[in-house]
């Protein structure tokens, strides 16, 4: 299967029909979440362990258990990017990301004709193992691009799933830039699953950007520019594991500007809810509100909502959080991405499922 892409999200302690509050550790700020080092940082190139290390503290912002470079996973990404680099796919024109994505077994340096095959040949995977990949394509690499990749809603669905098992990163240099070759490996209700859903911006959050630039307009989420995204990723239950991650379901959301008054004005949006696309693309166990007009400056919001999963809990999210003050000390960064569902921008990368 094919997803758009992944979710930042914070973690919440619901109770069936009740209202849950947000549970996690109050950083500041992203930037006070950051640590020098992650899991097996050491193992990716330097240009790499600066994107990845950007990711790691926006996980750790929202309490999720940490993003890790392992061994297996990064082994597969690093055959794979040397099959890449040493038969010039990327010197060629693509018209097929399957070009990119499946390996020509009659090449040299093939190690496997599709990511499952890698992974299983470097024990990242076993046989008969249910899990999810997505595979990035970075082209003329950047790794600035990792706080864009927060800031669109449908990345966020993959990259801060809270089921996370492990990734790997190589850079590859091709006639005219260098690219980069990513591989997420995850689950959707393993061991690490959690509890409650989890939502970002999370409960307490400042500084919040006014707005998000899509790149084009779209039925899906309306004008080009809509007010900053909300998601809202659903975990798995000790009771349940979420095998079908199109089950989770918005039953009613509302989200409020509160003025200094205290006053609240009810204000639009638009609710996309996970589904396979016509395309063939995923957004996966991740609900997003996209406000229609760019929020307001130095702001307060109030989002609540009720959502569970089908024919099962239902339950009910309360979180607020406060816009930057344009003109002020804090100043809106350039969110733009041009990412669209079954199309992850930069990465153009396909997610698999493997059941």
């Amino acid at each position: 299967m094919r997803a758009p892409a992944l979710a930042v999200v914070a973690g919440l302690i619901a109770t069936q029909l009740g209202c849950a509050k947000l549970f996690a550790r109050q950083w500041e700020d992203i930037e006070e979440a950051c640590q020098d080092r992650f899991p097996g940082d050491t193992l990716v190139e330097s240009e790499a362990r600066i994107y990845l290390r950007r990711l790691a503290c926006y996980r750790r912002f929202v309490n999720l258990s940490d993003l890790a470079v392992t061994e297996e996973v990064h082994e597969a990404t690093t055959n794979h990017a040397k099959y890449l680099r040493e038969n010039g796919v990327l010197d060629k024109e693509i018209t097929n990301l399957d070009q990119v994505f499946v390996e020509n077994m009659n090449l040299p340096f093939a190690t496997g004709q599709t990511v499952r095959e890698r992974l299983l040949r470097t024990g990242a995977v076993t046989k008969g193992e249910s899990f999810w990949t997505w595979d990035v394509w970075l082209r003329s690499f950047d790794p600035r691009i990792a706080d864009e990749h927060a800031d669109n809603p449908f990345i966020r669905d993959i990259v801060f799933q809270p089921g996370f098992a492990g990734a790997g990163i190589e850079l590859v240099q091709t006639q005219s830039s260098v690219d980069a070759y990513m591989n997420v490996l995850f689950y959707l209700g393993n061991s690490d699953r959690i509890d409650w859903p989890v939502v970002y911006p999370k409960d307490g959050q400042s500084n919040v950007k006014l707005e998000w630039d899509a790149g084009v307009a779209n039925p899906l989420w309306g004008p080009r520019i809509t007010g900053y995204p909300i998601t809202i990723t659903l975990g798995a239950s000790k009771s349940r594991q979420a095998s079908n991650p199109y089950q989770a379901r918005l039953y009613d959301a509302h989200i409020y500007a509160v003025g200094a008054d205290g006053n609240e004005r009810e204000i639009a949006y638009k609710a996309v809810m996970p589904q396979k696309f016509s395309n063939g693309s995923d957004l996966l166990n991740t609900i997003i509100l996209f406000p229609q007009l760019p929020l307001q400056s130095d702001t307060e919001y109030r989002v609540d909502v009720t959502l569970g999963w089908v024919d099962w809990e239902e339950f009910k999210l309360e979180s607020s959080f406060r816009t930057l003050r344009v003109g002020g000390t804090s100043t809106p960064r350039d969110s733009s991405d041009t990412s669209q569902p079954g199309d992850s921008g930069d990465s153009g990368g396909p997610v698999d499922t493997f059941d």
